[in-house]
Parts: structure tokens; C-alpha cells; sequence
């Protein structure tokens, strides 16, 4: 994970990118139900709770970023690779390691 970013850096990624369209949707609170670690090696644990800001893919990395802006209001990256000894499994089940917020909290 890295961050903090500056406040707004992800308000310029106005085009959603293929991997996020019927997965995550903006400005949504989302917490971690299935522990998982990113490709920086930083633990999500269970209860981590962030909004969904905008994603990236570079096909030239395989590199999926996540820009989550958490409880604090500080935004971060999460960098997933999406690679089959490294973080494809979550990528493609993303929506078995996170869940709609069930309080509909926003950071």
C-alpha cells in the first residue's frame, strides 16, 4: 500500500477502467471480509474499512492500482499484480475479499 497520496489525486481517473465497471463503484465504503496481502506485502485485514476512489490497470506491469481513500480521509494506493503467483486470484475474486460497508458509512 502507498500513501498517503495527495488529497484528489485520484479526480483526474475519470474513465473507469474494465476491472472496476460491475465490481466497485465510487465514492462507495467498502470493508476487507477476507484478508489479503498486496503486492507492496502490506496485510488488508479483516475490518479495514475505505471508499472505493478510482482503479488503473498497466497491462505493460500487470499492475492493478486501487485508489481507496480511507476512514482518515487520507487517500492510498493499493498495487494487486495481477500475475498467477502473485495477487490474480484476488483480482479476479475481489468481491470475495470486500463487501459494501453494511453501515453505509463513507470515508
Amino acid at each position: 500500500m502507498q500513501g498517503p497520496q495527495p488529497v484528489g489525486s485520484f479526480d483526474s481517473i475519470t474513465v473507469p477502467s474494465a476491472w472496476e465497471k460491475g465490481r466497485l463503484v465510487r465514492g462507495s465504503g467498502y470493508r476487507v471480509i477476507k484478508e489479503f496481502v498486496d503486492c507492496d506485502g502490506d496485510v488488508h485485514p479483516v475490518g479495514e474499512e475505505w471508499s472505493f476512489a478510482a482503479s488503473i490497470f498497466s497491462p505493460y506491469d500487470d499492475l492493478l492500482l486501487v485508489g481507496v481513500r480511507m476512514l482518515s480521509g487520507d487517500e492510498w494506493k493499493i498495487l494487486l499484480h495481477w500475475k498467477p503467483n502473485a495477487q490474480q486470484e484476488i483480482i479476479e475474486n475481489f468481491l470475495q475479499y470486500v463487501a459494501p460497508a453494511s453501515d453505509g458509512a463513507k470515508p
